[in-house]
C-alpha cells in the first residue's frame, strides 16, 4: 500500500477566528510523490482509489476557545475535529476519514482555533506533533 505523511518541523503562528492552510515542512515517507515542498499545503492523489486520509495539530496553551482540524478536498471540507481548549499544557486535535479519491484530487489540512488571540500550532522534528497522512487502501 503506497501513501504519505508529512509534518512540521516548526512551530506556526494561526490568527484567532481565521481558517489556514498549513504547511507541511519535511516528510516522514513519500511512496509515489504526492507531496511537494513547493506546494506544502498539498496532499495529490496521483491514482482513482479508496483512501485513509489523517490529519494531527497540536495546539499551543491557552485557556480559551476552541481548536479544530478541517480536511479539504478539492477546497470542499470533506471531515474536521473540534476540540473544547483544555486550558493547561498542548491540544491535540485529530481528523480522520475514509474516501474514494481520484487522481489529481487535491487535500489540505486546515488549522483553526478561537482563542482570542493567535495561537501557535506545534512543530517537532521528530514529526509527532503535527502531521497529514494519505494512505491508499486499494487501487
Amino acid at each position: 500500500m503506497a501513501g504519505v505523511r508529512v509534518y512540521r518541523d516548526s512551530s506556526v503562528s494561526v490568527a484567532n477566528d481565521t481558517l489556514v492552510a498549513i504547511s507541511f515542512t519535511d516528510e516522514t515517507f513519500d511512496d509515489f510523490g504526492g507531496w511537494s515542498v513547493s506546494t506544502p499545503t498539498l496532499l495529490v492523489s496521483d491514482r482513482n482509489a479508496r483512501a485513509l486520509v489523517l490529519a494531527q495539530l497540536s495546539f499551543a496553551t491557552s485557556a480559551l476557545g476552541r481548536r479544530g482540524v478541517i480536511i479539504q478536498r478539492n477546497g470542499t471540507t470533506i471531515c474536521q475535529s473540534i476540540a473544547v481548549s483544555g486550558g493547561t499544557g498542548n491540544r491535540y486535535v485529530l481528523a480522520s476519514t475514509t474516501l474514494d479519491i481520484a487522481t489529481g484530487d487535491e487535500l489540505r489540512c486546515m488549522a483553526f482555533q478561537d482563542s482570542g488571540a493567535a495561537l501557535n500550532v506545534n512543530g517537532e522534528g521528530d514529526g509527532n506533533a503535527s502531521w497529514f497522512a494519505l494512505q491508499f487502501l486499494q487501487r
